[in-house]
């Protein structure tokens, strides 16, 4: 599957659920939050394929990989636990909901933050949009 065969292929999944809002810039779909507490979603093209919720993100080599998680996303209850020190994010973590428990399926963060600054997180969630 080429990259531009995985938006497209993003695309008709869509299409088939019209209340999500979602737009294509380039080589980015993006599908905005619901509320002010949830993260937009982004299916990125380029050298490769790229998944992002707010300051996660993820690589892919296997496009099909990253399809089924781009779909797993937007039916299952998932959230963004940000690390914040002072007013600076710098760590993230992806999770979503299974069978009433949270499961991580990564975290991502920099080094350029005020460590000495009191710790603190916020939680970003997004409810189920699709059927399972």
């Amino acid at each position: 599957m080429s990259v531009s065969d995985l938006i497209e292929e993003a695309r008709r999944f869509l299409s088939h659920f019209p209340e999500i809002e979602w737009k294509l810039d380039s080589s980015v779909l993006t599908i905005p939050p619901v509320a002010q507490t949830g993260f937009a979603i982004g299916l990125e093209d380029g050298a490769g394929a790229t998944i992002w919720c707010h300051m996660w993100h993820e690589h892919f080599t296997d496009k099909e990989e990253c399809l089924k998680l781009f779909k797993g996303l937007l039916a299952r209850r998932s959230r963004v636990v940000a690390v914040k020190r002072g007013n600076t994010e710098h760590f993230w973590t992806l999770e979503v909901e299974t069978d009433g428990d949270w499961q991580s399926l990564g975290s991502v963060g920099t080094f350029a933050f005020p460590f000495w600054k009191p710790r603190t997180e916020v939680v970003y969630e997004n409810p189920p949009r699709v059927p399972p």
